[in-house]
């Protein structure tokens, strides 16, 4: 077998293979040199031919969402990527385009042709705009509602990437960048097959319509600010449907009227969704410099930020803040403000808000409830804050007419609750003040503690409790904001004059000057009404005082209570009870006032009665009391009532002052000199007139009753005075020392000379005749005072049970008698009797009689009131004065025989001049007689000699109106 032979036959179905791949090859080569050419024709000429099904494709996408578009050209490139010029879009039936662009690039994938797939890979749009059809505008002008539209769209592994979208919307300048689902971009296009197209044209016209509208609604916002800028980017959602967004916005300056504008403004936005059913707007941020508000509000910064977790386009936030710093509103100045709102509870919304303010970083918090809906709220308020700069809030000025001086800066803590009415009504407040050191008024406090109410008629502090270094008081205040009546009370240990300010009455800083306290301050419960803007019409003041060891006046009292009411026409301090050591005192006074001048006192009436030593008790009645009894000595409290009245002058008159004194001094009283051993009277005063009656005394051991009235002169004149005293039985041994002009003669008086012929009579002591002798003086009489020539009246004086031989009154009458040799040692007197009149200066004796066993003397004479001159006739009986029976009668009979001795007695009485003669037919010539100068009758046995006042005493002063007797 040959070599040939030797190969293997291949199978034919092999060689028809290899047939097959030449031919493939060729093909190919073929279809290469084809497109070599195509590509030469392309390059020569820049385009290739639209495919119909892509131009269909296109008009078919832009009908399916009602809009009808007009290309002026479009070209294709080797790249893929179709250009289309000139667009123009409009709405079903309407002529003019609400889009017009110059030029649109849209890159398609290679395959895109051959798939007949229509979603390209990029879109790029330029410089397009967006305008509102004449038809469909608001103003009835075709208008531009966006221009200069540029972006760049993308499709990236199933996610349509936004690269760059430029935009001017009516002065807003626009950016916005981000991805979205191509699932969602497809999803937002499918049209609802079973809405009818011409349902579709109409929906789609109403919704443009309606974009429309809104951007030139949103003009007038947009051109409040200055150089607006909105940056917008998007992502797809973790869930892989749903967008997120976040939207920056800036503004160099803004002015959102109503008088509020501001600064650089800058806000952000979260959100998820892009239709109106899935948007959620879940934060947004906003921060805006110095913001003004009309000249009402300005802040340096302000910041806010709200938490939108609901659904949809108008959803109320779950959760607002807000911060500021340096604010200044409704005259507040702030340094921080900061606040939150939760609206989880819609409508019911829960927020608070804090102020931070000062070096001394004062705070004020509030939390509160508000039902949006029924429009109320319940707010709590806690503060570290000066409420005085609360009342400053513009909208509180004008509301309180009378805003405390107040100033609690040091520890101003202070908490409350607020509730609100249906319609943000106010409805009422609960309040609580802490304060530390704090001045109110003219009080300086070491700490402040109160609890009020307030509605919107009326105010109540039912607690209140305020603290000084010294004292702590409590109280309360109520006002009624209809009627502005207002009512304190205070109760507590307090120093009156501190609290002037809450009486506001000119009267009580007066009453109260006078009191020294030494210890504890006085207690007080005091109660005070009125109204605001009345002055003292409607009111009154009532108060109950205690004072314990203190001085008024200069007079120690131990304890003192008093009652004090206070009106507009007059002031009563009644139930005043004191005591000390030494004595009891109470009183009462009543102040009454003009009704026409509340300020012009027109009386005040008094009664007090007093046990007090005397210069006490009229310390405690003033300086002008003191005067009346500066002349009384007294060796014990007296017992002394007293009622009175004054009337103040008008048209420059003096006061009328009406008085009643009982006055009762059961031990030794002096009186300028008068020693009384007791005394005891009834005084009246009244216009014009003093009147004592009733008035009982003892003197020297007697016991003596008077009366006097004293007509008191105008100005210069010279005051009338009728006087009526008696006193019987007064010792005169004591009397010498009870009157003080008795006594001194004797001291002054020469020795007399010694008796020549006899010797003296066994001496008699001077204690024992001065301890027998018994003084009776009975006197009336009348003038003016300061001018005793103006006197005139009559009197007594009679003497018993003595030795008057050597008395006083008529020891002269001894001396004289001894001058010519006769020893009156066996010759006793033991009573006389000097009856006189008074007149004209002169006191006229016209019938002295002395007398004793053995003998008489009889007497008549001057004694002249203002020199003390004496002129006077005496005669002396011996043996005339025998009072035994049968022997008187015996010497009777004899007596007209008997010698007389007769003298005359003038000088004075430190001086007296005798002249004595024996004269023993004296019997039958009768005795000289001393011419009367008085003018004066001597009264005779049948006239009475009782006193005749000036003027009757009246029954009662004027009653002391409310405050009793």
């Amino acid at each position: 077998m040959s070599a040939r032979s030797q190969h293997p036959v291949r199978p034919w179905w092999k060689h028809l293979l290899g047939w097959i791949h030449v031919l493939f090859n060729l093909g190919l080569l073929a279809a290469l040199f084809a497109q070599g050419a195509l590509i030469y024709l392309l390059w020569e000429d820049g385009e290739l031919p639209i495919p119909g099904f892509v131009t269909d494709k296109v008009e078919q996408a832009l009908a399916e969402q009602g809009y009808e578009v007009e290309i002026a050209s479009m070209k294709l490139d080797l790249r893929g990527i179709l250009l289309l010029r000139k667009i123009e879009v409009r709405l079903p039936g309407y002529h003019e385009p609400i889009a017009e662009a110059d030029l649109v690039l849209i890159e398609f994938p290679p395959w895109a042709v051959f798939e007949r797939h229509f979603l390209p890979d990029e879109v790029w749009l330029s410089r397009c705009n967006l305008f509102c059809p004449t038809v469909l505008s608001p103003t009835g002008a075709r208008e531009q509602v966006a221009q200069d539209i540029f972006t760049e769209v993308a499709i990236r592994n199933k996610r349509l990437d936004l690269d760059r979208l430029i935009l001017r919307l009516r002065g807003l300048d626009i950016r916005a960048d981000g991805s979205l689902p191509v699932a969602r971009i497809e999803k937002m296009m499918e049209s609802d097959e079973a809405v009818t197209p011409e349902e579709r044209d109409r929906r789609t016209a109403a919704a443009y319509a309606a974009f429309c509208r809104e951007v030139l609604k949103a003009n007038a916002w947009v051109e409040r600010f200055t150089d607006p800028r909105v940056q917008v980017r998007f992502e797809p959602a973790p869930d892989g449907q749903d967008v997120r967004l976040a939207v920056d916005f800036q503004a160099e300056d803004f002015n959102l009227g109503q008088g509020i504008d501001g600064g650089r403004m800058t806000a952000q936005a979260e959100a998820t969704g892009l239709d109106a059913d899935s948007f959620r707007l879940r934060k947004a941020y906003a921060r805006m410099r110095n913001m003004a508000w009309e000249g009402k509000a300005k802040a340096g910064a302000v910041q806010l930020q709200a938490i939108i977790p609901k659904p949809g386009l108008h959803a109320l936030p779950q959760a607002c803040e807000l911060a500021a710093i340096n604010v200044e509103a409704v005259n507040l100045k702030v340094d921080t403000v900061t606040g939150s709102a939760d609206f989880a509870r819609s409508p019911l919304v829960e927020a608070s808000l804090h102020l931070l303010t000062g070096e001394d970083l004062h705070w004020l918090h509030v939390d509160g409830r508000v039902d949006m809906q029924k429009e109320t709220a319940d707010l709590a308020v806690r503060a570290w804050w000066d409420p005085m700069d609360l009342l400053k809030i513009s909208f509180l000025e004008g509301k309180f007419e009378h805003p405390p001086d107040l100033d609690c800066s040091k520890r101003p803590r202070w908490s409350g609750n607020v509730r609100l009415d249906e319609g943000f009504r106010f409805a009422s407040a609960e309040v609580e003040l802490d304060f530390g050191r704090t001045r109110y008024e003219k009080l300086e406090l070491t700490s402040a503690f109160a609890r009020a109410r307030v509605t919107p008629s009326q105010l109540d502090v039912y607690q209140a409790v305020l603290s000084t270094p010294r004292y702590t008081v409590e109280g309360s205040y109520s006002e009624n904001f209809d009627t502005k009546g207002y009512r304190f009370l205070l109760e507590g240990n307090v120093d009156p004059m501190e609290i002037s300010f809450l009486i506001d009455a000119d009267w009580w800083e007066p009453l109260w000057k006078d009191f020294d306290f030494h210890g504890t301050l006085p207690y007080s419960n005091i109660d005070i009404q009125g109204f605001y803007g009345r002055g003292d019409e409607g009111k009154t003041f009532f108060g109950y005082n205690k004072l314990v060891d203190l001085t008024y006046q200069g007079v120690d009292v131990d304890t003192f209570t008093a009652m004090l009411w206070r009106e507009p026409i007059r002031i009563i301090l009644y139930d005043m009870q004191g005591k000390n050591r030494e004595g009891a005192f109470n009183a009462a006074l009543q102040f009454c006032y003009s009704p026409d001048d509340g300020d012009q006192r027109t009386s005040l009436g008094f009664a007090a009665a007093s046990t007090l030593p005397l210069t006490q008790g009229a310390g405690l009645a003033g300086k002008e009391a003191l005067g009346y009894v500066k002349d009384f000595q007294t060796t014990s409290p007296p017992q002394v009532q007293v009622n009175g009245l004054t009337v103040d002058g008008k048209d420059g008159r003096e006061d009328q002052l009406y008085l009643k004194i009982i006055a009762r001094m059961d031990t030794q009283t002096i009186y300028d000199g008068f020693v009384f051993d007791h005394l005891a009277f009834r005084g009246f005063l009244k216009p014009g007139l003093l009147q004592l009656r009733g008035m009982t005394f003892g003197m020297a051991g007697g016991k003596g009753t008077g009366q006097a009235d004293v007509k008191l002169a105008e100005a210069d004149g010279a005051d009338e005075m009728a006087l009526g005293v008696s006193l019987k039985g007064a010792s005169y041994e004591q009397l010498q020392d009870a009157i003080p002009f008795l006594g001194e003669d004797e001291k002054d008086a020469p020795a007399p000379a010694p008796a020549p012929v006899q010797p003296p009579p066994p001496p008699v002591s001077k204690g024992k005749k001065e301890e027998l002798a018994k003084i009776d003086f009975d006197l009336n009489a009348q003038g003016k005072t300061g001018d005793v020539t103006s006197f005139r009246g009559h009197g007594n004086i009679g003497v018993r049970d003595a030795v008057l031989g050597q008395i006083h009154l008529f020891g002269g009458f001894s001396r004289a008698i001894q001058a010519v040799g006769l020893n009156l040692g066996t010759v006793d007197f033991t009573k006389g009797q000097a009856p006189f009149v008074v007149g004209k200066g002169y006191a006229h004796f016209s019938k002295v009689e002395i007398s004793g066993p053995t003998a008489r003397i009889d007497a008549n004479g001057n004694i002249n009131l203002d020199t003390n001159e004496l002129d006077f006739f005496l005669s002396l009986y011996p043996l005339g004065g025998i009072d035994v029976p049968v022997i008187s009668q015996i010497f009777s009979a004899i007596n007209p025989l008997t010698d007389v001795v007769e003298a005359q007695l003038q000088g004075t009485f430190s001086k007296p001049r005798w002249k004595v003669d024996f004269r023993p037919i004296g019997i039958f010539t009768g005795q000289k007689q001393v011419q009367n100068p008085t003018g004066q009758t001597p009264l005779t046995s049948d006239q009475s000699g009782l006193f005749n006042v000036l003027e009757e005493v009246p029954e009662e002063v004027p009653k002391l109106g409310g405050a009793g007797n």
